[in-house]
């Protein structure tokens, strides 16, 4: 009573580095191109996606690529494994999306067929509750069917939207889609390269808060998208402790990027201007369909302006970092070509 109170405290700071010859790195930049593979492999996705799964009516046996409706129930040494069951489960024969052991094991079964298989699960399969357990399945054949599809032609086109009058149409938005992903593809990877060459030369503490934080955000990100599409972490097998372990190492390399940017836009005096902020809002609108306005006031309202603005800067050092490195063009498909006779 009556003295000063006096405490220590331990706490985490941001890791103090300069970064030196930053500017003006030499880096190779793909040139862009759409070919009509490309055109046409992404035209079969939209003809498989406006497909119908019809029933066959023979009493033929599964064949792979068949779409087979199934009851399962999965056992470990005669005792009947929790969560492991389904009723009227559709399975693509020959996706893998269940597992290519199970898949294959179908081939040859009819309709209304009754029967048990044994499949081995790899150490490191997805669901958890399978991985390295040797998994006796009863199963019964609901169904099967058939992928048909639409003709591709001029009304096929025409039937996707308002906006294509015949085949050639789709044709040309498609090649303006990829050439659009492409790009942005390109120019992602451009920024990357240029991120990995300064990181190399550069090596700090990383704060283990920040690291933690960007985990987190990503499981959450997993939790968010299978949440919507009616799954969990629970349904799928995955586990909080095995997501961390995976997310460690891309999240240490994403905190550590961000440091860097960060350190840049300091010794370049980046700033986000009130113009950034009006185009990354524009950007945004664009994006989602929304008046940015409206956009702008939610971001204020749920305090996520300096998140944004984070962002922005990130995005501007990236850019500044392009603008004066020294960039070379090169044809992927003469890289790979040589790649493939170094191989030879």
């Amino acid at each position: 009573q009556g003295q000063d109170f006096k405490y220590s405290a331990i706490m985490e700071t941001r890791p103090q580095f300069k970064i030196e010859n930053y500017l003006g790195l030499e880096v190779e930049k793909e040139t862009c191109s759409v070919t009509e593979k490309d055109i046409q492999g992404h035209l079969a996705q939209i003809q498989n996606a406006h497909g119908t799964l019809t029933s066959i009516n023979t009493n033929r046996p599964i064949q792979k690529n068949d779409h087979v409706v199934i009851d399962y129930q999965g056992f470990e040494k005669g005792r009947p494994l929790e969560g492991i069951q389904a009723s009227n489960f559709l399975l693509e024969v020959g996706s893998n999306d269940f597992h290519s052991g199970f898949e294959e094991a179908l081939i040859g079964f009819k309709k209304d067929d009754k029967a048990e298989i044994k499949i081995k699960f790899e150490a490191g399969y997805h669901h958890t509750k399978l991985a390295g357990k040797t998994v006796d399945f009863k199963i019964k054949i609901i169904d099967i069917k058939k992928m048909v599809l639409p003709e591709l032609n001029d009304e096929f086109a025409q039937n996707l939207g308002a906006d294509f009058k015949d085949l050639d149409t789709l044709k040309n938005k498609i090649r303006e889609t990829i050439l659009a992903q492409e790009e942005k593809r390109i120019d992602n990877e451009l920024k990357q390269k240029l991120l990995k060459k300064i990181s190399d030369t550069v090596d700090f503490e990383l704060p283990q808060t920040l690291v933690d934080g960007e985990i987190e955000q990503a499981i959450e990100n997993v939790k968010q998208n299978l949440s919507r599409s009616g799954s969990s972490l629970e349904k799928t097998g995955l586990s909080e402790e095995k997501l961390r372990k995976d997310f460690k190492s891309v999240s240490e390399k994403r905190v550590k990027n961000l440091l860097i940017l960060g350190e840049i836009a300091k010794q370049e005096k980046l700033t986000v201007s009130e113009e950034d902020l009006n185009q990354g809002f524009n950007d945004l609108a664009a994006s989602t369909g929304q008046d940015a306005e409206i956009l702008r006031k939610y971001y204020q309202a749920k305090n996520l302006m300096d998140a944004l603005e984070e962002k922005l800067l990130e995005e501007k050092t990236l850019n500044y970092l392009v603008e004066n490195a020294k960039i070379s063009m090169v044809d992927p498909q003469n890289k790979n070509k040589s790649k493939k006779k170094e191989n030879d």
